[in-house]
C-alpha cells in the first residue's frame, strides 16, 4: 500500500484559527510527527532496521534439549521469540529461554511433543532495549 498524502494536517488552515493559535506547538509537533511516520511507512520500516535485534537459528535434533547462544551482542536480551520451526504441524515444539550473565550466553530449551522424524531448522529472535 502506497500513501499519497504529503500533508496530514494543514497548519495554515489550523493556526489561523484561535483554537489553532492556542495549540500551535501541539500542532506543530503532530505534524512533524505524522511526516516521520509517513516516511517510514513509504520506505518499508523492518523490525532488522529499526530494532534491537538478533536472530539466530538452530537445528534441533531429536534427544537434544538444550543450546546455548554465544555472541549476545548487548548483554541480556529483553525478549526472546520462537520465530519459526520447519517441523510439521502435527509435531509441536515446547520453547523456554535462560540468560547465564556470568558467561554472557543465553540458554535455549526446546523440546518436541512428539517423537521428530527428523531435525528441525528453528528461528530464534532476541530483542534488546
Amino acid at each position: 500500500m502506497k500513501f499519497s498524502i504529503t500533508r496530514v494536517f494543514d497548519i495554515s488552515k489550523l493556526l489561523a484559527t484561535k483554537a489553532g493559535q492556542d495549540l500551535k506547538d501541539l500542532i506543530e509537533y503532530l505534524n512533524q510527527l505524522q511526516d516521520q511516520l509517513l516516511r517510514l511507512v513509504q520506505n518499508g520500516i523492518t523490525l532488522d532496521d529499526n530494532l534491537k535485534l538478533q536472530r539466530k537459528t538452530i537445528v534441533y535434533k531429536e534427544g537434544q534439549t538444550s543450546y546455548e547462544l554465544f555472541g549476545i551482542p548487548t548483554g541480556k536480551p529483553a525478549l526472546v521469540l520462537f520465530n519459526s520451526a520447519d517441523s510439521p504441524v502435527d509435531n509441536p515444539i515446547i520453547f523456554n529461554w535462560r540468560y547465564d550473565g556470568q558467561q554472557g550466553k543465553v540458554q535455549i530449551y526446546l523440546k518436541a511433543t512428539t517423537k521428530l522424524a527428523q531435525p528441525a531448522s528453528v528461528e530464534i529472535v532476541l530483542f534488546y532495549r
